[in-house]
């Protein structure tokens, strides 16, 4: 109920009564964060390093820190490779459908999906994304990969604040391409831009929104997408969490517009 009208003020512009809303939700003993996520979360971990930016990929695992240096090497080529696919298979990517966005179009294309898994074999398995799916292949077993997308925003598209649904993730965005405009990521109170080839790690059980404004009517956002495990989870927890994250996805997409 919290949520629901918290959601409510935010759309109607009345933040700052949000905010006092979800204070006052605390302090009542409704919820235990304003900022971060309290109706719906199945797995919350008190007492754990809990901050809405990650500065460095090396806090959290050497792995980690090593796909994060290939990934942003190779961006220029990533980037080439996916914007063909956009352009030549369309198909490949499907409308986003969680309801938190307005205008414009939110489209993803999964490699990995919620859960972790294999690698997508339709487009993972031919040469369709070599690179990409190269990287990705040779540290997905010993990261444990919980998804791997490829997320594009086209036209102006405004992302509400929303949650994730556990903080025992941890999610890295790459961008691929951003055109001239304004492109913002807000997660808690910190508002950063994207810049091409440039990564950056959030927790996004943290309260997070997007805008997106290209110049470019038909300009795209493209970002590769990745979660794996926030390194103080223990691993013996980490395959019921993941079967809770995939459930949690299949009742959401049953009600989703």
């Amino acid at each position: 109920m919290v949520g629901t009208l918290d959601n409510c003020l935010t759309r109607q512009g009345q933040r700052e009564s949000a905010r006092a809303l979800r204070e006052f939700a605390v302090g009542a003993g409704v919820w235990r964060y304003a900022d971060r996520q309290n109706d719906g979360v199945l797995v919350d971990y008190p007492g754990m390093l809990a901050q809405p930016w990650w500065g460095d990929a090396a806090s959290v695992s050497a792995p980690f820190a090593s796909l994060v240096a290939q990934l942003e090497a190779s961006s220029a080529a990533l980037q080439q490779e996916a914007m063909a696919l956009m352009r030549e298979e369309s198909r490949a990517f499907a409308s986003n459908v969680e309801g938190v966005h307005e205008g414009g179009d939110w489209l993803e294309a999964t490699l990995i999906p919620l859960g972790g898994g294999p690698l997508d074999a339709a487009l993972c398995g031919g040469a369709r994304l070599p690179k990409l799916c190269g990287l990705l292949e040779q540290q997905h077993a010993e990261l444990d990969v919980q998804l791997a997308r490829l997320s594009a925003l086209r036209g102006a598209t405004h992302v509400w604040p929303h949650c994730g649904p556990t903080n025992a993730r941890l999610r890295l965005h790459l961008p691929l391409a951003v055109p001239r405009g304004r492109f913002t990521l807000t997660v808690g109170a910190e508002a950063r831009a994207w810049e091409e080839g440039r990564a950056f790690v959030f927790d996004d059980s943290f309260r997070h929104e997007v805008q997106a404004a290209p110049l470019d009517a038909d300009g795209v956002r493209l970002v590769l997408i990745l979660d794996v495990w926030h390194p103080a989870v223990p691993v013996a927890d980490r395959a019921a969490i993941s079967q809770q994250l995939v459930a949690w996805s299949e009742r959401r997409s049953s009600y989703s517009i």
